[in-house]
């Protein structure tokens, strides 16, 4: 194992079930007070507020909007992240724009490594707790195989 990539598909799933819950949430919950006859009682309220008015359409094609925004951000980002395994530590390259040189974290600096799986999707986060380093948690999210990664990461750091 000398370089670990993460899984691009499971992230836009994860995140793109965590982005549309509410929303979708805030789309039932409408539909249930049109339903119940309760949003046009809502909209009679209007002529007493002046001036304050929802339009539906505008609202959820931002919500899209945004929702497209998110995944696309998240998308660039996991494309460009991948984690080298080198002799004495891992070079960690990521970010929307990744450039050439890699952030080098020592094994010597992992003090510890823990993980999270997802289980459906087969992938999951593992954390490492870093000593004498400027940041002291890094993140590697949505890694397939995390149980067999994270130990190959403990193994290199001993």
């Amino acid at each position: 194992m000398n370089e670990i990539r993460p899984d691009i598909k499971s992230a836009l799933l994860i995140q793109g079930a965590k982005t549309l819950s509410p929303v979708l949430a805030i789309i039932a919950g409408y539909a249930m007070l049109k339903v119940l006859g309760i949003a046009e009682m809502l909209s009679g309220l209007s002529s007493a507020f002046p001036g304050i008015k929802v339009a539906f359409k505008p609202f959820i094609a931002i919500i899209v909007i945004a929702v497209i925004a998110i995944l696309a951000v998240l998308y660039l980002s996991t494309r460009n992240t991948r984690y080298v395994f080198l002799e004495r530590g891992m070079l960690v390259y990521g970010g929307i724009t990744s450039t050439g040189q890699g952030k080098e974290v020592p094994y010597s600096n992992i003090s510890r490594v823990t993980m999270k799986t997802y289980p459906l999707l087969g992938v999951g986060k593992i954390t490492l707790e870093l000593s004498g380093m400027e940041r002291q948690k890094m993140e590697m999210d949505f890694v397939k195989n995390p149980n067999e990664t994270a130990q190959y990461i403990e193994g290199l750091r001993r």
